[in-house]
């Protein structure tokens, strides 16, 4: 009888989540806050800057003051979350976004955000962080500054960037990203300053930049890079 009532409590538990994804919380040091698929309030600005504890990836972060997402985790030295199912559709800045965030490296995945064809400012957004491997934004129409952008970045291996037509500069980007082998960038016609963009590339053996008409600065732009051959 015993057995039959627990069997019975289980099939009950299979069909109450059967069909439907359990989402983790959102929690943010202690608080809880709206998921995506959630109620409550949302996390806001002011909150996130303050995470020390926490999951956060499941959080709504559609709170208007998170479309500023500058330095929101810079010099954050542990934060290491999956952030892929982060909403970033409002998101403008992300400038200096994981600068100095030395562990993150979106919680061990590729990081692959989309969404982020309202963003204007990447300048320093992966700057020293350096236990990301791998890039993927395939929505960056709107970014008119990527400079420094992935700069000491040493385990950056990966970096998949289509759309960077509005793009007027590159300097120092990928400077001492030094575990980089290849770099593609499709749309490049509007970079005027490409300095120093792969200074001390160590491991860049190849590189594609068919729209360089634009470019009035390539000083020192392939400084060091000894392995680059194409």
């Amino acid at each position: 009888m015993f057995k039959s009532i627990l069997k019975f409590i289980a099939l009950f538990i299979f069909f109450i989540f059967s069909g439907s994804q359990v989402y983790a919380a959102c929690v943010v040091n202690g608080t809880s806050y709206k998921t995506n698929d959630g109620t409550g309030t949302k996390v806001n600005r002011t909150q996130m800057l303050a995470w020390a504890s926490g999951d956060v990836t499941t959080c709504d972060v559609t709170d208007t003051s998170l479309n500023n997402m500058s330095r929101l985790f810079a010099r954050n030295t542990t934060f290491n979350q999956n952030l892929n199912n982060w909403d970033f559709t409002n998101v403008t800045n992300m400038l200096d976004m994981f600068g100095g965030a030395t562990a993150f490296n979106n919680g061990g995945n590729e990081l692959v955000w989309n969404g982020t064809s309202a963003v204007t400012d990447m300048k320093y957004m992966f700057r020293s962080a350096r236990s990301l491997t791998s890039v993927n934004l395939p929505e960056t129409g709107a970014v008119t500054d990527m400079s420094n952008m992935f700069v000491s970045a040493t385990s950056l291996t990966s970096v998949s960037l289509p759309k960077t037509g509005a793009v007027t500069n590159m300097s120092n980007m990928f400077r001492t990203a030094v575990s980089l082998t290849s770099v593609n960038l499709p749309e490049t016609d509007a970079v005027t300053d490409m300095r120093l963009m792969f200074w001390t590339t160590y491991s860049l053996t190849s590189v594609n930049l068919p729209e360089t008409g634009a470019v009035t600065n390539m000083s020192n732009m392939f400084f060091s890079a000894t392995s680059l051959t194409s």
